[in-house]
């Protein structure tokens, strides 16, 4: 194994290569720990050592007679865990890598040691053809170390292998957000639409919410979970994109997060929210300009928030649940538990006190839109 097939057994964001590219594709035999500054007395051809820096004790001149030391050992190459005693390879040091074709590694302080070894041996076992990452991954720590982009494309091979998860079928996150996200009745429903191949998570039953992906079938369609007309026992469904495969996961996955995030906010009561239904509001969400968007707000929402403060009145309640329920005065009275008339008496009351009309669609676009600032601007606050 050549130290740059070592390093694809790393998540990429987990290690550089600070210095020596001419080095990378030297044999690795094994991974040495530095824990003695004459370490350079005892090192065997092929090995890569690994260190914090300490035994150095921020000697710049004896880091560099130890990697000119290891490069004439045969010595595969040199990895650093940095923001421990060290922030970065000095200047005269990835000079000196560069000079020998001696490489230099970067690597971040959350990877373990064990884990680099127990991955090159067992590489090494497979003749290559598996990549193992220390120990044993439960299915929700693989899932954790998926969605945060902490595994490497040879180590979700791996676990997809281990867990049986295809690797051909589309994917696309979600996230079951309620009261039941775990029981029975709502993996079958999910089992209904996408048969038994997709993955169900438990891990978070604590709070309330399951996050995990499903393996798309061929002509599956997020449609044909509205069209059921399911009520999720109490839950909502939140996914995100359609991707290609699971290597693509934590993509889907953090747009099932937004959809949570904002949906859960922005469109009350329903049971079914994908990201493209979101994504709008998403965008306007990350470049919301505070300023602006309050400047919208005091026009348009809060004169009917400062009334009913006033007047012990539910204007804004009723106008929020009648946008809500495109625009019906039946829809919003359900959600408010009130009488049709109610709704349409209080929407003429508002109506005749501001001067507006809200058949007008420039007003209604105006109103509408000062809402769904006013709700995100509450929920950045939150």
């Amino acid at each position: 194994m050549t130290v740059q097939e070592m390093l694809q057994l790393i998540p990429s964001s987990l290690v550089k290569v600070a210095s020596g590219l001419g080095g990378l594709q030297r044999e690795v035999t094994q991974i040495g720990l530095m824990d003695a500054p004459d370490i350079a007395d005892w090192v065997k051809p092929g090995e890569f050592i690994v260190t914090t820096g300490y035994p150095l004790h921020g000697d710049v001149n004896a880091f560099c007679q130890l990697v000119s030391r290891l490069s004439l050992a045969n010595c595969s190459g040199f990895g650093l865990k940095i923001h421990r005693y060290w922030d970065e390879f000095p200047p005269e040091v990835t000079t000196l890598g560069k000079d020998l074709d001696f490489p230099l590694i970067e690597i971040s302080p959350t990877v373990k040691i064990a884990d680099i070894v127990d991955s090159i041996q067992y590489a090494q076992k497979s003749g290559g053809q598996s990549v193992y990452l220390g120990g044993s991954l439960s299915f929700s720590e693989f899932l954790l170390r998926l969605r945060n982009g902490h595994l490497s494309s040879a180590q979700i091979r791996f676990w997809a292998q281990e867990f049986r998860i295809s690797l051909k079928s589309p994917i696309v996150a979600f996230e079951l957000k309620g009261e039941s996200v775990n029981t029975p009745e709502v993996v079958s429903q999910l089992a209904q639409v996408f048969g038994w191949k997709y993955v169900f998570h438990k891990a978070m039953e604590q709070a309330a919410l399951s996050v995990g992906f499903i393996c798309l079938q061929e002509g599956t369609a997020f449609d044909d979970l509205k069209k059921l007309g399911m009520a999720w026992y109490g839950s909502t469904l939140y996914l995100g994109t359609e991707e290609a495969t699971l290597f693509e996961y934590s993509v889907s996955a953090r747009k099932a997060e937004m959809a949570r995030y904002i949906g859960s906010v922005l469109m009350p009561g329903t049971h079914f929210i994908t990201y493209q239904d979101i994504a709008p509001l998403a965008i306007l969400h990350a470049s919301l300009d505070v300023e602006r968007a309050n400047s919208i707000i005091e026009r348009t929402i809060l004169p009917v928030w400062h009334y009913d403060q006033i007047h012990n009145s539910d204007w804004l309640p009723t106008l929020s649940a009648y946008f809500d329920n495109a625009k019906s005065a039946h829809g919003a009275a359900r959600v408010l538990n009130t009488h049709k008339n109610t709704v349409s008496y209080r929407l003429n009351r508002l109506e005749e006190h501001f001067g507006i009309q809200l058949d007008d669609m420039a007003t209604t676009f105006k109103l509408y839109l000062g809402l769904l600032l006013y709700r995100l601007q509450q929920l950045t606050m939150d």
